[in-house]
């Protein structure tokens, strides 16, 4: 912080958090349409994974929603993690144009309401206490460690992570 932005705050009253009120409700909502200009019909469909390149890069979000769009740049899909984050990632991937492969457990604590998805999105639901762990097997396994990764074929890493996790699903979520 700036020497004149710490003589500001300063010289501010401090603030009693005991007796501090924080307000908050729902979000403003509005009818909007996902961007249209990134979907290609690669397959002949028209929906998330099978409209789009089969190259391109996969970004995982893991339990970080807030960090959605500085990780999601130039994503052709992107892997969430966690119950809130695929929900809020999702809602914000929505917006554009990007598929999400959601990886759950059924402890969504509701952080957001009327919440949308990209078409063409998978969500999994495992069994309770997994999502976490697939999130970490999945980086390791299918993204070198690594947040993200460019790869040659996007519909073969959906595959491989639909088998890293089929001894957990309990649910899968088609959009």
């Amino acid at each position: 912080m700036g020497s004149k932005n710490f003589i500001i705050m300063k010289k501010r009253d401090p603030v009693d958090l005991a007796k501090a009120w924080v307000k908050s409700g729902d979000l403003r909502r509005s009818n909007f349409s996902p961007l249209q200009g990134r979907k290609l019909n690669v397959r002949g469909q028209n929906s998330g994974f099978s409209s789009r390149p089969a190259a391109g890069r996969v970004v995982l979000i893991d339990h970080a929603a807030e960090d959605t769009f500085e990780l999601a740049v130039d994503a052709e899909l992107v892997v969430t993690v966690g119950d809130d984050t695929t929900t809020i990632a999702g809602d914000i991937l929505f917006r554009l144009g990007i598929p999400i492969l959601g990886i759950t457990d059924g402890d969504c604590d509701r952080l957001a309401c009327q919440t949308a998805i990209f078409p063409g999105s998978i969500v999994l639901r495992l069994a309770a206490g997994n999502d976490d762990i697939l999130g970490k097997k999945l980086k390791q396994k299918l993204l070198g460690g690594e947040n993200s990764a460019v790869l040659e074929d996007v519909y073969a890493f959906k595959e491989d992570v639909l088998k890293l996790a089929e001894p957990l699903i309990e649910a899968v979520f088609e959009y």
